[in-house]
């Protein structure tokens, strides 16, 4: 799934939005936020257009594998 942010401002009042694309439809969502860029440079107020993307495949939570372990080492000067 593919999903494009953008904040709208309408008189002062800032409205965020979001359009949802199915999986197979990355390339209407890119044509969506390019078409929202373009009106933005034609000087509408919105601001802040981004897109995201969603494995639907995955399985489980996304998280790093359980077993690892991070931690900060200082090397001494």
């Amino acid at each position: 799934m593919f999903a494009v942010f953008w904040i709208e401002i309408h008189k002062q009042i800032k409205m965020s939005h979001c359009r949802e694309f199915d999986t197979g439809d990355m390339i209407a969502a890119l044509k969506f936020a390019d078409d929202l860029r373009q009106r933005q440079a034609a000087g509408e107020y919105i601001r802040h257009i981004s897109m995201s993307s969603e494995n639907t495949n995955s399985v489980g939570i996304p998280s790093a594998a359980i077993d690892y372990h991070w931690a900060e080492h200082k090397i001494a000067a």
